[in-house]
């Protein structure tokens, strides 16, 4: 199941389209004042209306992101990180993803955050391709955003394998030494949470190719900033 084939790498392309579309849409859609579970409905709602099944919808804002939980009756505010984790289940198979937003004005430590995150997914991406240990895509990702300016940055893994669930091997951890091939599909992350404060996270849907590896997930990585409706 760790190597897919065409048909289930196409199926996965879909899957993380719908994802894409969904969370632009919801994102349209955000206010001032809009409770969590509100952005919640309103994703969920996309995702069913574009014909795929939603499998889970994270979602926080203000310090409230910074759990990763389930969403609230909290309502949104001005400057509020907006952090959104969901997966969802297409044809039978899956698209997990993450991006970081503010609503309507974003602080420096907001980008400072979330650009370490993201050079952290672009130095894995040069190196991903078979016969890399899959423990280096783990310590290259912890390592890059600590350089960036987020020293405290730890993590007990940067994603796993994904397919018919958004969770499958192989788990990317430090203690992992197998080897990727051809054909894995894989959700790399870069999960911070920081008390009190706001959750962020970055996370792309990847295919290891033949002599190197592709990102399926082509949704902007920078912090969106949303406006009011």
């Amino acid at each position: 199941r760790m190597i897919k084939s065409e048909e289930e790498i196409r199926r996965i392309r879909d899957a993380v389209r719908i994802a894409e579309d969904a969370l632009l849409e919801t994102y349209k859609e955000a206010r001032e004042g809009q409770s969590e579970l509100e952005f919640a409905q309103n994703l969920k709602t996309s995702i069913i209306r574009r014909g795929a099944e939603v499998v889970f919808a994270e979602m926080g804002a203000g310090t409230r992101s910074g759990l990763s939980t389930h969403p609230s009756e909290y309502k949104m505010r001005k400057g509020d990180v907006v952090h959104v984790d969901f997966g969802l289940s297409y044809h039978g198979y899956s698209s997990d993803m993450c991006r970081n937003a503010a609503l309507v004005k974003e602080t420096e430590e907001h980008v400072k955050i979330n650009n370490a995150l993201k050079a952290a997914h672009q130095e894995v991406l040069t190196l991903m391709k078979p016969g890399l240990k899959i423990s280096e895509i783990f310590n290259t990702a912890v390592r890059t955003v600590r350089e960036k300016g987020v020293a405290n940055f730890r993590r007990h893994h940067v994603g796993h394998g994904i397919g018919i669930p958004p969770h499958e091997p192989p788990r990317i951890n430090s203690a992992n030494d197998r080897k990727l091939e051809a054909g894995m599909t894989l959700c790399i992350e870069t999960p911070y949470y920081v008390s009190n404060f706001g959750g962020f996270n970055i996370e792309n849907v990847v295919v290891v190719t033949k002599d190197g590896c592709e990102t399926i997930s082509r949704m902007s990585q920078d912090l969106f900033i949303l406006p009011v409706c």
